[in-house]
């Protein structure tokens, strides 16, 4: 099962500015979607059925802001995790490690 991890950096061209309230309307696209996501504080982690899936939910993520916003720029870090022999979720991930943990 294909994921990816994004960092989206919207650029506002304004100092001192936060950027959750951004944040928070790509999140709402993802509940809206019904994607299987997980929020950390730096990125998120989105779980895919398909690698076709994942660059669509990439790409909508991507330009949702420049679509509702008129920002002059975003930065975009994406990290995709294809692995093809198993089936494995997230959270299987973070077991396997907690598992091994003494």
């Amino acid at each position: 099962m294909p994921m990816f991890q994004i960092t989206i950096i919207p650029i506002t061209g304004k100092t001192n500015i936060g950027v959750s309230d951004y944040i928070a309307e790509i999140i709402q696209f993802l509940k809206e979607s019904k994607a299987d996501y997980t929020l950390t504080p730096t990125a998120t982690v989105v779980n895919c059925d398909t690698i076709e899936e994942c660059f669509a939910t990439m790409y909508k993520m991507h330009t949702l802001l420049f679509d509702r916003h008129n920002l002059p720029r975003i930065i975009t870090n994406i990290m995709i995790d294809d692995r093809r022999d198993i089936k494995a979720t997230p959270q299987d991930k973070i077991r396997d490690v907690e598992d091994k943990l003494i």
